[in-house]
């Protein structure tokens, strides 16, 4: 059985910038997994450049205004996608052991506001309540289910969701299920993380509107259409079925960029398989998606995924979807009919159905 995902597997990692100074490499040797330099230097890459600027812009003056929007669009365009998924992988399998592995949240806590996340919050919201719900609504505060996936405005009302009452949900949600300790933790790290911003405003507002509340708005909206796209297609009637309340991207930029993470399905079936290792574990479980009649589109990433299902270009979408056994692309009939199936609301009475 040939493989259909080479690209991937043999993909150059572009995840960083630049590469750690020999001496870092040297101290934490012992501390960290070969494989794992690649995230590592990535928040190194960050730590140097934009976020030790944007440090220097809010505890200083007389730098020129045209900096802070400057490094606002640097920041997004360089890291904000990176940045994000090796926060997610960090948070899933820890990068650095030992007497060093308080090194880890640092990403977590003190770089998370400049891209838009309150500190010591995503792994509440993700690592535990979207993974543990397994997109399930009400549970999944993330959960696609109830929405018209192929509709703007269900979109847009997700996202404003989302933007406006997320605080009040996750803590509501930590509360519920009897995370008391991590609702303690929400209430501290959303008050002082808008409290910082209000104060922000009051003494600085201009870096502090570019730095931290800018990257809170769009980081917000595209953290939504990320995973919005990524469980855009849901099957109606199997929604808690993994391969089939999401989908997989090979041979995408978004893997050798961003720590594969086009292997979605994979990962929530596996969500504590090392990033590294998800192109083979997609391979050796082939014939489970077959049998699943899992989607894996070809080319693309989830961004462009998200994007031709909005525009309804489902004859575009259906020349990318692939077989996992093969590799030859689906009928374009029977693709574009179960394309536009997997993105209808899921009814209330079919919610806890395989």
């Amino acid at each position: 059985m040939s493989l259909i995902n080479e690209k991937d597997l043999n993909a150059v990692r572009c995840e960083y910038l630049f590469p750690l100074p020999e001496f870092t490499k040297k101290a934490l040797a012992s501390y960290i997994q070969s494989r794992d330099w690649p995230m590592l230097t990535l928040f190194f890459n960050i730590s140097v450049t934009t976020f030790a600027l944007s440090i220097v812009l809010l505890l200083t003056d007389g730098i020129p205004k045209w900096v802070a929007p400057v490094l606002f669009l640097t920041n997004l365009i360089l890291y904000q996608e990176r940045f994000i998924l090796a926060l997610h992988y960090s948070q899933h399998r820890p990068v650095t052991r030992g007497r060093w592995r308080w090194l880890n949240e640092i990403p977590h806590s003190v770089m998370c506001p400049f891209f838009g996340l309150p500190p010591m919050v995503y792994n509440l919201h993700h690592v535990i309540m979207h993974h543990r719900e397994d997109n399930m609504a009400p549970w999944d505060l993330s959960s696609t289910e109830f929405y018209q996936r192929d509709n703007i405005a269900h979109f847009l009302v997700y996202a404003f969701r989302h933007l406006v009452f997320i605080t009040f949900e996750l803590t509501l949600y930590a509360f519920r299920r009897g995370y008391f300790g991590l609702t303690l933790q929400m209430v501290a790290m959303t008050t002082l993380y808008w409290g910082g911003i209000y104060y922000g405003m009051s003494v600085k507002p201009w870096p502090t509107f570019w730095l931290l509340v800018a990257p809170y708005t769009v980081g917000a909206f595209l953290l939504m259409f990320g995973n919005w796209s990524q469980h855009i297609f849901v099957d109606p009637d199997a929604p808690r079925d993994d391969y089939r309340l999401t989908f997989v991207c090979i041979n995408s930029r978004l893997n050798n960029h961003a720590f594969n993470d086009g292997y979605h399905i994979t990962h929530h079936i596996y969500p504590g398989i090392h990033w590294t290792e998800l192109p083979k574990k997609f391979n050796s479980d082939r014939q489970a998606y077959k049998d699943h009649n899992a989607f894996v589109f070809d080319g693309l990433d989830f961004f462009q995924v998200g994007m031709y299902t909005m525009t309804k270009q489902w004859k575009k979408l259906a020349s990318h979807l692939v077989d996992p056994l093969s590799g030859s692309v689906w009928d374009q009939e029977t693709a574009v009919k179960e394309l536009k199936r997997r993105v209808a609301r899921v009814p209330k009475e079919n919610q806890h159905l395989k």
